[in-house]
Protein backbone atom coordinates (compact mmCIF):
# COMPACT_ATOMS: atom_id res chain seq x y z
CA UNK A 1 0.00 0.00 0.00
CA UNK A 2 1.35 3.40 -0.99
CA UNK A 3 0.16 6.79 0.26
CA UNK A 4 1.94 9.96 -0.67
CA UNK A 5 1.16 13.67 -0.51
CA UNK A 6 2.42 15.29 -3.73
CA UNK A 7 3.38 18.90 -3.10
CA UNK A 8 3.20 21.43 -5.93
CA UNK A 9 4.32 24.66 -4.22
CA UNK A 10 1.12 25.11 -2.23
CA UNK A 11 1.44 26.64 1.24
CA UNK A 12 0.66 24.07 3.92
CA UNK A 13 -0.08 24.19 7.63
CA UNK A 14 -0.92 27.44 9.39
CA UNK A 15 -0.63 29.56 6.25
CA UNK A 16 -3.63 27.76 4.79
CA UNK A 17 -5.92 28.23 7.80
CA UNK A 18 -7.96 30.91 6.02
CA UNK A 19 -8.10 29.00 2.74
CA UNK A 20 -10.74 26.56 1.56
CA UNK A 21 -9.67 23.07 0.50
CA UNK A 22 -11.80 20.99 -1.87
CA UNK A 23 -10.90 17.42 -2.80
CA UNK A 24 -12.10 15.68 -5.96
CA UNK A 25 -11.59 11.92 -5.94
CA UNK A 26 -10.06 11.33 -9.38
CA UNK A 27 -9.23 7.66 -8.89
CA UNK A 28 -12.12 6.89 -11.23
CA UNK A 29 -10.46 8.83 -14.07
CA UNK A 30 -9.45 5.67 -15.91
CA UNK A 31 -10.98 3.46 -18.58
CA UNK A 32 -12.17 1.00 -15.94
CA UNK A 33 -14.92 3.51 -15.21
CA UNK A 34 -15.26 4.90 -18.78
CA UNK A 35 -18.05 7.51 -18.55
CA UNK A 36 -17.40 8.35 -14.89
CA UNK A 37 -13.72 8.77 -15.72
CA UNK A 38 -14.50 11.23 -18.49
CA UNK A 39 -16.82 13.16 -16.18
CA UNK A 40 -14.14 13.36 -13.48
CA UNK A 41 -11.38 14.43 -15.86
CA UNK A 42 -13.40 17.21 -17.45
CA UNK A 43 -14.68 18.44 -14.09
CA UNK A 44 -11.15 18.71 -12.73
CA UNK A 45 -9.79 20.56 -15.75
CA UNK A 46 -12.60 23.09 -15.95
CA UNK A 47 -12.85 23.79 -12.24
CA UNK A 48 -9.27 24.93 -11.75
CA UNK A 49 -9.57 28.29 -13.51
CA UNK A 50 -12.85 29.04 -11.72
CA UNK A 51 -11.37 28.91 -8.20
CA UNK A 52 -11.02 32.20 -6.37
CA UNK A 53 -7.96 33.37 -4.42
CA UNK A 54 -8.97 31.48 -1.24
CA UNK A 55 -9.82 28.16 -2.87
CA UNK A 56 -7.54 25.21 -3.61
CA UNK A 57 -8.38 21.93 -5.29
CA UNK A 58 -6.85 18.68 -4.10
CA UNK A 59 -7.36 15.46 -6.04
CA UNK A 60 -6.96 11.78 -5.22
CA UNK A 61 -5.18 9.67 -7.81
CA UNK A 62 -3.80 6.15 -7.93
CA UNK A 63 -0.16 6.38 -9.12
CA UNK A 64 -0.25 2.77 -10.30
CA UNK A 65 -3.17 3.24 -12.68
CA UNK A 66 -2.68 4.24 -16.31
CA UNK A 67 -3.52 7.93 -16.75
CA UNK A 68 -5.54 7.71 -19.97
CA UNK A 69 -6.89 11.26 -19.62
CA UNK A 70 -3.52 13.00 -19.16
CA UNK A 71 -4.43 14.48 -15.79
CA UNK A 72 -0.93 13.93 -14.37
CA UNK A 73 0.34 16.48 -16.90
CA UNK A 74 -1.80 19.25 -15.43
CA UNK A 75 0.22 21.87 -13.56
CA UNK A 76 -1.74 24.56 -11.78
CA UNK A 77 -0.92 26.75 -8.77
CA UNK A 78 -4.20 25.80 -7.09
CA UNK A 79 -3.97 22.05 -7.68
CA UNK A 80 -2.37 19.48 -5.39
CA UNK A 81 -2.42 15.73 -6.01
CA UNK A 82 -2.87 13.21 -3.23
CA UNK A 83 -1.46 9.84 -4.29
CA UNK A 84 -3.47 6.90 -2.92
CA UNK A 85 -2.88 3.40 -4.27
CA UNK A 86 -6.10 2.10 -2.71
CA UNK A 87 -8.94 1.58 -5.17
CA UNK A 88 -12.42 2.96 -4.38
CA UNK A 89 -13.77 -0.60 -4.18
CA UNK A 90 -11.26 -1.68 -1.51
CA UNK A 91 -12.58 -1.89 2.04
CA UNK A 92 -9.34 -0.38 3.37
CA UNK A 93 -10.15 2.96 1.79
CA UNK A 94 -12.80 3.42 4.50
CA UNK A 95 -10.05 4.26 7.01
CA UNK A 96 -7.14 5.25 4.74
CA UNK A 97 -8.92 8.00 2.77
CA UNK A 98 -10.22 9.87 5.85
CA UNK A 99 -6.67 10.02 7.26
CA UNK A 100 -5.39 11.61 4.06
CA UNK A 101 -8.27 14.07 3.92
CA UNK A 102 -7.63 15.09 7.53
CA UNK A 103 -3.92 15.57 6.92
CA UNK A 104 -4.62 17.81 3.91
CA UNK A 105 -7.19 19.85 5.85
CA UNK A 106 -9.98 19.15 3.37
CA UNK A 107 -13.25 21.00 3.92
CA UNK A 108 -15.30 19.37 1.13
CA UNK A 109 -14.66 15.92 -0.36
CA UNK A 110 -16.38 15.04 -3.66
CA UNK A 111 -16.71 11.47 -4.90
CA UNK A 112 -17.85 11.08 -8.53
CA UNK A 113 -18.95 7.52 -7.72
CA UNK A 114 -21.23 6.10 -5.04
CA UNK A 115 -18.52 3.78 -3.68
CA UNK A 116 -16.47 6.07 -1.44
CA UNK A 117 -15.30 6.59 2.16
CA UNK A 118 -18.64 6.93 3.92
CA UNK A 119 -17.23 8.60 7.04
CA UNK A 120 -14.72 10.93 5.41
CA UNK A 121 -14.21 13.44 8.21
CA UNK A 122 -15.11 16.24 5.78
CA UNK A 123 -18.36 17.51 4.36
CA UNK A 124 -19.14 15.20 1.48
CA UNK A 125 -20.57 15.64 -2.00
CA UNK A 126 -21.30 12.56 -4.12
CA UNK A 127 -22.41 12.14 -7.72
CA UNK A 128 -24.86 9.33 -8.47
CA UNK A 129 -25.05 8.97 -12.25
CA UNK A 130 -27.70 6.28 -12.60
CA UNK A 131 -29.47 3.34 -10.96
CA UNK A 132 -29.07 0.85 -13.82
CA UNK A 133 -28.68 -2.29 -11.65
CA UNK A 134 -31.92 -1.39 -9.88
CA UNK A 135 -33.91 -0.09 -12.87
CA UNK A 136 -33.00 -3.09 -15.03
CA UNK A 137 -32.54 -5.88 -12.46
CA UNK A 138 -32.61 -8.61 -15.08
CA UNK A 139 -29.42 -7.17 -16.57
CA UNK A 140 -27.25 -7.81 -13.48
CA UNK A 141 -26.64 -10.45 -10.81
CA UNK A 142 -28.40 -10.46 -7.45
CA UNK A 143 -25.03 -9.88 -5.76
CA UNK A 144 -24.22 -6.80 -7.85
CA UNK A 145 -27.72 -5.39 -7.31
CA UNK A 146 -27.42 -5.81 -3.55
CA UNK A 147 -23.97 -4.22 -3.50
CA UNK A 148 -25.04 -1.27 -5.64
CA UNK A 149 -28.16 -0.64 -3.56
CA UNK A 150 -26.07 -0.61 -0.39
CA UNK A 151 -23.49 1.73 -1.95
CA UNK A 152 -26.11 4.22 -3.15
CA UNK A 153 -27.97 4.16 0.16
CA UNK A 154 -24.76 4.64 2.15
CA UNK A 155 -23.70 7.55 -0.06
CA UNK A 156 -27.13 9.20 0.25
CA UNK A 157 -26.86 9.00 4.04
CA UNK A 158 -23.23 10.19 4.16
CA UNK A 159 -23.37 13.11 1.73
CA UNK A 160 -24.31 16.71 2.42
CA UNK A 161 -25.30 17.03 -1.25
CA UNK A 162 -26.03 14.43 -3.91
CA UNK A 163 -25.36 15.52 -7.50
CA UNK A 164 -27.30 13.80 -10.29
CA UNK A 165 -26.88 14.28 -14.04
CA UNK A 166 -30.56 14.47 -14.93
CA UNK A 167 -34.13 14.85 -13.70
CA UNK A 168 -34.57 11.19 -14.60
CA UNK A 169 -31.96 10.01 -12.09
CA UNK A 170 -33.35 12.39 -9.45
CA UNK A 171 -36.80 10.89 -9.95
CA UNK A 172 -35.43 7.35 -9.77
CA UNK A 173 -33.66 8.09 -6.47
CA UNK A 174 -36.79 9.65 -4.97
CA UNK A 175 -38.91 6.69 -6.06
CA UNK A 176 -36.56 4.10 -4.55
CA UNK A 177 -35.03 5.86 -1.56
CA UNK A 178 -37.62 8.43 -0.49
CA UNK A 179 -36.50 12.00 0.21
CA UNK A 180 -34.86 14.02 -2.52
CA UNK A 181 -33.91 16.90 -0.23
CA UNK A 182 -30.17 16.52 -0.89
CA UNK A 183 -30.45 16.18 -4.67
CA UNK A 184 -29.00 18.78 -7.06
CA UNK A 185 -29.24 18.35 -10.84
CA UNK A 186 -26.03 19.24 -12.68
CA UNK A 187 -26.10 18.30 -16.40
CA UNK A 188 -22.93 17.04 -18.05
CA UNK A 189 -21.06 18.80 -20.83
CA UNK A 190 -19.63 17.91 -24.19
CA UNK A 191 -15.98 18.30 -25.14
CA UNK A 192 -15.11 21.16 -27.48
CA UNK A 193 -13.24 18.67 -29.69
CA UNK A 194 -16.61 17.33 -30.88
CA UNK A 195 -17.55 19.64 -33.73
CA UNK A 196 -18.20 19.39 -37.48
CA UNK A 197 -14.98 18.48 -39.28
CA UNK A 198 -13.53 19.34 -42.64
CA UNK A 199 -14.88 16.79 -45.17
CA UNK A 200 -11.41 16.12 -46.59
CA UNK A 201 -10.03 15.34 -43.11
CA UNK A 202 -12.90 12.94 -42.46
CA UNK A 203 -12.50 11.29 -45.87
CA UNK A 204 -8.78 10.67 -45.24
CA UNK A 205 -9.54 9.14 -41.85
CA UNK A 206 -12.21 6.85 -43.32
CA UNK A 207 -9.78 5.66 -45.95
CA UNK A 208 -7.14 4.91 -43.29
CA UNK A 209 -9.68 2.95 -41.24
CA UNK A 210 -11.09 1.22 -44.35
CA UNK A 211 -14.59 2.50 -43.61
CA UNK A 212 -17.34 3.15 -46.16
CA UNK A 213 -17.65 6.70 -47.47
CA UNK A 214 -21.16 6.97 -45.95
CA UNK A 215 -22.44 5.13 -42.90
CA UNK A 216 -24.79 5.16 -39.93
CA UNK A 217 -23.15 4.87 -36.52
CA UNK A 218 -23.73 3.10 -33.25
CA UNK A 219 -21.11 3.90 -30.60
CA UNK A 220 -21.33 2.30 -27.18
CA UNK A 221 -20.65 -0.85 -25.22
CA UNK A 222 -22.31 -4.23 -25.67
CA UNK A 223 -23.93 -4.06 -22.22
CA UNK A 224 -27.54 -5.25 -22.35
CA UNK A 225 -29.08 -1.86 -21.48
CA UNK A 226 -27.43 -0.34 -24.56
CA UNK A 227 -29.59 -2.53 -26.81
CA UNK A 228 -26.88 -3.00 -29.42
CA UNK A 229 -28.37 -6.28 -30.64
CA UNK A 230 -31.50 -4.42 -31.78
CA UNK A 231 -29.36 -2.05 -33.83
CA UNK A 232 -27.62 -5.00 -35.47
CA UNK A 233 -31.02 -6.53 -36.21
CA UNK A 234 -32.06 -3.34 -38.00
CA UNK A 235 -29.33 -4.01 -40.56
CA UNK A 236 -30.66 -7.40 -41.59
CA UNK A 237 -30.48 -8.00 -45.36
CA UNK A 238 -34.06 -6.91 -46.13
CA UNK A 239 -33.77 -3.67 -44.15
CA UNK A 240 -30.35 -2.93 -45.63
CA UNK A 241 -31.78 -3.28 -49.13
CA UNK A 242 -34.28 -0.51 -48.32
CA UNK A 243 -31.99 2.15 -46.82
CA UNK A 244 -28.72 1.00 -48.39
CA UNK A 245 -26.38 2.59 -45.85
CA UNK A 246 -23.99 0.36 -43.88
CA UNK A 247 -23.71 0.46 -40.10
CA UNK A 248 -20.47 1.08 -38.21
CA UNK A 249 -20.31 -0.39 -34.70
CA UNK A 250 -17.77 1.21 -32.39
CA UNK A 251 -16.90 1.00 -28.72
CA UNK A 252 -17.66 -2.61 -27.86
CA UNK A 253 -16.30 -5.95 -29.06
CA UNK A 254 -17.67 -7.46 -32.29
CA UNK A 255 -20.79 -9.59 -31.84
CA UNK A 256 -19.95 -13.17 -30.90
CA UNK A 257 -19.80 -15.59 -33.78
CA UNK A 258 -20.26 -12.78 -36.30
CA UNK A 259 -18.63 -12.21 -39.65
CA UNK A 260 -19.33 -8.50 -39.51
CA UNK A 261 -15.81 -7.14 -39.49
CA UNK A 262 -15.56 -4.71 -42.43
CA UNK A 263 -17.76 -6.61 -44.82
CA UNK A 264 -21.40 -6.51 -45.86
CA UNK A 265 -23.83 -4.10 -44.20
CA UNK A 266 -22.06 -3.98 -40.80
CA UNK A 267 -18.52 -2.86 -40.04
CA UNK A 268 -17.12 -3.53 -36.55
CA UNK A 269 -14.39 -1.23 -35.27
CA UNK A 270 -14.29 -2.58 -31.74
CA UNK A 271 -12.74 -0.24 -29.13
CA UNK A 272 -11.97 3.19 -30.55
CA UNK A 273 -9.04 5.37 -29.50
CA UNK A 274 -10.17 8.51 -27.71
CA UNK A 275 -8.58 10.84 -30.28
CA UNK A 276 -10.52 9.12 -33.09
CA UNK A 277 -13.98 9.62 -31.58
CA UNK A 278 -14.62 13.11 -33.02
CA UNK A 279 -13.84 11.86 -36.55
CA UNK A 280 -15.93 8.73 -36.06
CA UNK A 281 -18.95 10.84 -35.15
CA UNK A 282 -18.33 13.52 -37.76
CA UNK A 283 -18.13 10.94 -40.53
CA UNK A 284 -21.61 9.52 -39.86
CA UNK A 285 -24.82 10.34 -41.70
CA UNK A 286 -26.91 9.33 -38.69
CA UNK A 287 -26.27 8.28 -35.08
CA UNK A 288 -28.49 5.45 -33.77
CA UNK A 289 -28.76 4.98 -30.00
CA UNK A 290 -31.73 2.85 -28.82
CA UNK A 291 -30.54 2.54 -25.20
CA UNK A 292 -33.03 1.27 -22.64
CA UNK A 293 -31.66 3.41 -19.82
CA UNK A 294 -29.13 6.24 -19.49
CA UNK A 295 -28.34 8.38 -16.48
CA UNK A 296 -27.52 11.11 -18.98
CA UNK A 297 -26.63 9.83 -22.47
CA UNK A 298 -23.44 11.68 -23.37
CA UNK A 299 -23.06 9.99 -26.81
CA UNK A 300 -26.23 11.77 -27.96
CA UNK A 301 -24.65 15.15 -27.19
CA UNK A 302 -21.31 14.19 -28.75
CA UNK A 303 -23.03 13.23 -32.00
CA UNK A 304 -25.07 16.44 -32.08
CA UNK A 305 -21.99 18.55 -31.38
CA UNK A 306 -20.27 16.82 -34.33
CA UNK A 307 -23.16 17.87 -36.58
CA UNK A 308 -24.77 14.41 -36.83
CA UNK A 309 -28.57 13.81 -36.65
CA UNK A 310 -29.60 11.52 -33.79
CA UNK A 311 -32.16 8.71 -33.53
CA UNK A 312 -32.59 7.44 -29.98
CA UNK A 313 -34.99 5.87 -27.49
CA UNK A 314 -37.61 7.97 -25.77
CA UNK A 315 -36.58 6.56 -22.41
CA UNK A 316 -34.95 7.67 -19.15
CA UNK A 317 -32.86 10.84 -19.56
CA UNK A 318 -32.51 10.79 -23.35
CA UNK A 319 -35.41 13.22 -24.07
CA UNK A 320 -33.87 15.65 -21.56
CA UNK A 321 -30.61 15.60 -23.48
CA UNK A 322 -31.92 15.43 -27.04
CA UNK A 323 -34.78 17.92 -26.61
CA UNK A 324 -36.43 18.73 -29.92
CA UNK A 325 -33.23 18.04 -31.87
CA UNK A 326 -33.49 14.22 -31.89
CA UNK A 327 -35.93 11.78 -33.48
CA UNK A 328 -37.30 9.32 -30.93
CA UNK A 329 -38.17 5.70 -31.59
CA UNK A 330 -41.67 4.44 -30.86
CA UNK A 331 -40.16 1.10 -29.87
CA UNK A 332 -36.62 -0.26 -29.85
CA UNK A 333 -37.47 -3.17 -32.15
CA UNK A 334 -35.20 -3.80 -35.15
CA UNK A 335 -38.15 -3.13 -37.50
CA UNK A 336 -38.89 0.26 -35.93
CA UNK A 337 -35.22 1.27 -36.02
CA UNK A 338 -34.94 0.22 -39.68
CA UNK A 339 -38.13 2.06 -40.67
CA UNK A 340 -37.04 5.25 -38.86
CA UNK A 341 -33.59 5.19 -40.42
CA UNK A 342 -35.03 4.58 -43.89
CA UNK A 343 -37.53 7.45 -43.58
CA UNK A 344 -34.86 9.90 -42.43
CA UNK A 345 -32.32 8.97 -45.09
CA UNK A 346 -34.99 9.62 -47.70
CA UNK A 347 -35.63 13.13 -46.30
CA UNK A 348 -32.47 15.28 -46.72
CA UNK A 349 -34.26 18.48 -45.65
CA UNK A 350 -35.25 16.97 -42.34
CA UNK A 351 -31.73 15.70 -41.76
CA UNK A 352 -30.38 19.21 -42.41
CA UNK A 353 -32.80 20.72 -39.88
CA UNK A 354 -31.84 18.06 -37.34
CA UNK A 355 -28.16 18.90 -37.77
CA UNK A 356 -28.83 22.59 -37.18
CA UNK A 357 -30.99 21.98 -34.11
CA UNK A 358 -28.49 19.45 -32.77
CA UNK A 359 -25.61 21.93 -32.96
CA UNK A 360 -27.69 24.53 -31.13
CA UNK A 361 -28.72 22.02 -28.50
CA UNK A 362 -25.20 20.72 -27.86
CA UNK A 363 -23.80 24.25 -27.51
CA UNK A 364 -25.81 24.68 -24.31
CA UNK A 365 -24.08 21.74 -22.56
CA UNK A 366 -20.51 22.72 -21.68
CA UNK A 367 -18.08 21.31 -19.13
CA UNK A 368 -17.37 24.86 -17.98
CA UNK A 369 -21.02 25.17 -17.00
CA UNK A 370 -20.95 21.77 -15.28
CA UNK A 371 -17.85 22.83 -13.33
CA UNK A 372 -19.38 26.18 -12.35
CA UNK A 373 -22.53 24.52 -11.01
CA UNK A 374 -20.46 21.94 -9.11
CA UNK A 375 -18.16 24.57 -7.63
CA UNK A 376 -21.22 26.51 -6.48
CA UNK A 377 -22.33 23.38 -4.59
CA UNK A 378 -18.92 23.16 -2.90
CA UNK A 379 -19.18 26.80 -1.86
CA UNK A 380 -22.68 26.39 -0.50
CA UNK A 381 -21.53 23.32 1.42
CA UNK A 382 -18.95 25.41 3.33
CA UNK A 383 -21.21 28.47 3.55
CA UNK A 384 -19.39 30.69 1.03
CA UNK A 385 -22.55 31.41 -1.04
Amino acid sequence: MHIRLCRQNLPLGRNMSSNIHYCLDARTANMGFTGIGRYTANLLREMLDQLDEREFLFAFRNPWKLDVFGLSLIKHPRLQWLDVSVEPLFLSQQWISPLILKRAGIHVYHSPYCVMPYISGARTVVTVHDLIPMILPERSTAKSRLFYRFAVLASLLAASTVIVDSRCTARDIRDRFGSGRKLKIVPLGVDARFHPRDPDEVARWKEQRKLPSRYCLYFGSDRPNKNRDKVIGAWAPDAFQRHGLPLVLGGGPPPRGSNHRNQGPIHCLGPVEDHELPLLYAGAELFVFPSLYEGFGLPVLEAMAAGVPVVCSKRSSLPEVGGDAAVYLETESPACIADTVTALLQNPDRLRRMRERGLERAAWFTWARTAAMTLDIYRRTVGLS
